[in-house]
C-alpha cells in the first residue's frame, strides 16, 4: 500500500499505529478536511480478545498524533468485553 500511494516516511508495519499515521498523512495529503479514526473493539475471524487488547494496548502506547485528527471512534464498541473497554477507558 505504502507503495501504491506514493508514500514517503516512516510507519511500522503490522502496527495500528502506524497504519493510523498513514492514514491521517494520506487522507491529510488527498483532502484538507478533518479526519476521524475508527478503530476495531471487538472479535472476528481468528482475532480473540487477547489479540484486541493487545492490539489497543499498542496503538495507544505508539499513537501520538492527537492533534491531527479531530475524532477517534471505537467500531462495534457495544461487542467490546470488560478488558478491552478497560483498555480503552484508561486512555481516554
Amino acid at each position: 500500500m505504502l507503495n501504491q500511494t506514493g508514500t514517503v516516511g516512516e510507519y511500522p508495519l503490522a502496527n495500528s499505529a502506524g497504519y493510523a499515521a498513514f492514514c491521517c498523512d494520506r487522507y491529510q495529503h488527498w483532502a484538507a478536511k478533518p479526519v476521524v479514526i475508527s478503530g476495531q473493539a471487538y472479535t472476528a475471524d481468528g482475532f480473540d480478545s487477547a489479540d484486541a487488547v493487545a492490539k489497543l494496548s499498542q496503538f495507544f502506547s505508539d499513537f501520538s498524533r492527537y492533534g491531527d485528527i479531530c475524532g477517534l471512534n471505537w467500531w462495534h464498541l457495544g461487542d467490546a468485553n470488560k478488558a478491552m473497554r478497560d483498555v480503552i477507558a484508561a486512555h481516554m
